[in-house]
């Protein structure tokens, strides 16, 4: 039952097995009270410190290992907290945040604010957004709130802000690759090329730089030989294209935007398709256009057998319209500009 030791700037060393006292540290995270096994020890000075996994409670193994450090100092009983990391000093010396004092790396659970943050050298950066909400803890996993995973079905990870996971970074749908790289916010230019559009309906979706769009192309072939395609959802442009891929016996196919973007092959990828009507709205972003979008937009939504919607935007005005499907390019040319789910 013996007391953990005190440190200036190492984490406090664990209560001993029984019931002893975890050691404090003036930089560094307190050790937590022993119980059972004996609490886990607190995280050093520019550690990284996160809740631990919860140890057994049934007297013999160890009580909670919440708190338990993340670093240096360990998790705390059996199944306690996550593995070391190794932050890297900046030159000149280590730079640090305060409330609480901590190194550059660091990261902590705002419990206040219900937030993952980090410290950028300065001031701690939120990872989520701020207030979060909830309490009582995560499913699936069930964990408690601050804890921290890697989400490897959807390829991000993620932390407990009270009741439900947030992700940091970008979401992927199972089984899928993750995105691409180096583009977090809406509208930022992406590693590969691409553009991040958002979520419309469950997922994040790219779009090609501006020169890949097309004009010159009519939605159907070109005819009068208006027929209902089906193709009607105004958020899952895939499924749209999927339709108007196959209606092959309608007497209007092919439908030449959708296959314009199912046949093109740029950025490195060849899974393009034609956004449904929200997916388009989704480039005016409010009034602040992104992706250098300028036009009026085929979408992959029909609205009747003759006619299909578009999406005007330009500047801070946007709105949707329905025009024929085999307008005439040479007179009101509408711009085809694919998108890709990873």
């Amino acid at each position: 039952s013996g007391s953990g030791g005190n440190s200036v700037y190492g984490g406090g060393g664990g209560g001993g097995d029984g019931s002893g006292t975890g050691g404090t540290s003036t930089f560094g995270n307190n050790g937590l009270n022993g119980d059972g096994a004996g609490g886990g020890g607190g995280g050093g000075f520019g550690d990284v410190v996160m809740i631990g996994g919860n140890g057994q409670t049934d007297g013999t193994s160890g009580g909670a290992a919440a708190n338990g450090g993340m670093g240096a100092g360990g998790g705390g009983a059996v199944a306690g907290g996550n593995g070391q990391v190794i932050i890297t000093p900046q030159p000149g010396g280590v730079v640090y945040c305060t409330n609480p004092v901590r190194a550059h790396g660091s990261i902590i659970y705002n419990a206040d604010s219900q937030v993952m943050q980090y410290c950028d050298g300065a001031n701690w950066q939120a990872m989520g957004p701020v207030p979060g909400d909830g309490a009582g803890g995560c499913s699936n996993p069930t964990k408690p709130e601050g804890s921290m995973i890697y989400n490897s079905d959807h390829a991000v990870m993620q932390y407990c802000e009270g009741d439900e996971w947030v992700s940091i970074g970008a979401w992927a749908p199972p089984g899928a690759p993750a995105g691409p790289t180096g583009c977090p916010d809406v509208g930022d230019a992406c590693s590969d090329g691409t553009y991040y559009i958002g979520d419309v309906g469950g997922g994040n979706y790219y779009a090609t730089d501006v020169s890949h769009e097309s004009t010159l192309i009519t939605w159907n072939d070109g005819s009068a030989n208006y027929t209902t395609t089906g193709a009607t959802s105004t958020s899952d442009g895939q499924a749209n294209v999927a339709t108007l891929l196959a209606a092959t016996a309608n007497a209007d196919y092919p439908f030449l935007a959708a296959q314009y973007c199912n046949t093109l092959s740029v950025h490195g990828y060849d899974d393009w398709y034609l956004p449904a009507l929200d997916e388009v709205n989704a480039f005016a972003n409010g009034g602040s256009p992104i992706a250098n979008i300028n036009g009026e937009y085929w979408t992959s939504t029909e609205n009747s057998n003759d006619r299909a919607f578009t999406v005007y935007i330009s500047g801070g005005t946007w709105y949707s319209s329905n025009r024929p499907k085999d307008q005439d390019q040479s007179i009101n040319p509408f711009v085809v500009r694919c998108v890709r789910k990873p």
